[in-house]
């Protein structure tokens, strides 16, 4: 597996995970939207591609990486809540 992440200051990360066995490929891109001095909106995307010449992924592997995805996101905004 080969994970990439890029970061676009001052309001976009992309991560993406590649399965290099079978090709399939799961990016997130967050967007940071600053409302005011003491918010920001957080949105998420989720692409999934199950590799070439696949089906599409299953309902229940898409909803297990939405799954995952929340967690991740969520556990970021817990530590970044501690940040000055």
């Amino acid at each position: 597996r080969r994970v990439t992440a890029v970061h676009r200051a001052p309001f976009q990360l992309l991560l993406r995970r590649e399965h290099l066995d079978s090709g399939a490929v799961t990016t997130v891109q967050v967007l940071l939207q600053p409302e005011d001095a003491d918010s920001t909106r957080v949105y998420t995307r989720l692409l999934l591609s199950a590799g070439p010449g696949r089906p599409l992924p299953a309902p229940r592997d898409v909803e297990r990486e939405v799954a995952f995805a929340q967690r991740v996101l969520d556990e970021d905004l817990a530590l970044t809540a501690h940040l000055a």
